[in-house]
C-alpha cells in the first residue's frame, strides 16, 4: 500500500506543478495544489495483491528516484 500512497502523491505533485504553470500569475501554488487534490480520484479496483513481487516495486522505485534529475 505503501507504493501506491507513494505513486499518488507523486501524481498530485505533477497536477500541482501543471497547474502552477499553466494557471494565471495571480493565483497561488497553493491554490494550484488545492485545485490539483480536488480533482484526485481513488482507484478502487486495486488490491493488496500484484503479480509483481514487492522487491521488483522496490527496485523499479529506487532506480526512477536514482534517475529523477535534482533541482540542487
Amino acid at each position: 500500500m505503501q507504493i501506491i500512497r507513494f505513486f499518488t502523491f507523486a501524481f498530485i505533485l505533477i497536477l500541482a506543478y501543471y497547474y502552477t504553470t499553466m494557471s494565471s500569475s495571480t493565483t497561488t501554488s497553493t491554490d494550484a495544489y488545492l485545485e490539483a487534490v480536488k480533482l484526485r480520484r481513488s482507484v478502487y479496483h486495486l488490491s493488496d495483491k500484484t503479480s509483481v513481487s514487492e522487491d521488483r516495486i522496490e527496485e523499479i522505485v529506487k532506480q526512477a528516484i536514482l534517475h529523477t534529475p535534482s533541482s540542487l
